[in-house]
């Protein structure tokens, strides 16, 4: 649990460093394609059966 609360001050919550880590990445492919990268989040439709067994 101190472990824990020690990570937390020096990196943030889990979602704290997701959402940096996705605009870092952002923004190295952009830098490296030369050309803007724009990230889209999307969930899969399950109530479409084509999509409905697909793994979370």
């Amino acid at each position: 649990m101190l472990g824990r609360a020690i990570a937390g001050r020096l990196v943030g919550s889990p979602d704290e460093w997701k959402n940096r880590l996705q605009d870092a990445v952002v923004a190295d492919l952009t830098q490296a394609a030369g050309t803007p990268v724009i990230y889209v989040e999307g969930q899969p439709d399950r109530s479409d059966p084509a999509t409905a067994s697909a793994p979370r």
